[in-house]
């Protein structure tokens, strides 16, 4: 066997063994432990995520992930530790939607809370469990910014944790058959079912869109 046969060869098993790497390892769990601390006792407010202001009919988006690294909050309203993180609202003319989501992950998603919070970082409104919905792409809160609302914090809720959520995914496929007489297409639904557990940790979406 010649040396190109052989690099060849070690090239196509290194990528066998990282498929098969990727193939037995496991999406991540809920997590169902709050953060052991020490967490923040004030929310710090340096180095807040910027949200950009969107452009027309164009929304803008930003993620930003609630992990074990990311701060935590001793949150005074639950008595438990939290991770956070603090989102400044942009300028702008007219009135906004603002849309944030805890995304779909395989088995878990993050669960969510949501609060507005002033200039001076004090939360000035809440949302009721009912405001939130469970949306195609994740669970969801939209919120129309009031005046003096500069900032959203956006932790996890104990209470939800490790309740699970059902969601049905929908989709459409189009295959094609060919006859003596021409081709023909032909289109069929498919529905799956999901579960997943509500987590302290997850992924955030913020969502800006303008609206008249």
């Amino acid at each position: 066997m010649n040396r190109r046969i052989i690099k060849h060869a070690s090239i196509a098993s290194a990528l066998a063994l990282v498929v098969a790497a990727c193939a037995t390892t496991p999406p991540p769990a809920a997590v169902l432990s709050p953060p052991t601390g020490p967490c923040d006792a004030q929310l710090v407010l340096e180095d807040v995520l910027l949200l950009e202001a969107p452009r027309g009919s164009s929304a803008k988006r930003m993620a930003a992930p609630l992990l074990a690294e990311t701060p935590c909050w001793a949150d005074p309203v639950s008595s438990e530790n939290v991770p956070y993180v603090v989102a400044q609202l942009p300028e702008t003319e007219g009135q906004v939607l603002l849309t944030v989501s805890s995304v779909n992950e395989a088995i878990r998603m993050l669960a969510l809370n949501v609060r507005m919070l002033n200039a001076e970082g004090a939360v000035v409104r809440s949302f009721e469990r009912d405001n939130y919905l469970s949306l195609g792409d994740g669970y969801s809160l939209q919120i129309r910014p009031r005046e003096g609302e500069t900032m959203v914090l956006v932790t996890s809720a104990p209470e939800l944790v490790g309740k699970s959520i059902e969601s049905i995914h929908m989709g459409i496929v189009t295959n094609s058959t060919y006859t003596q007489y021409g081709s023909f297409n032909y289109s069929s639904g498919m529905d799956s079912n999901h579960s997943r557990q509500f987590s302290y940790e997850g992924s955030v979406v913020f969502q800006i869109l303008n609206t008249p």
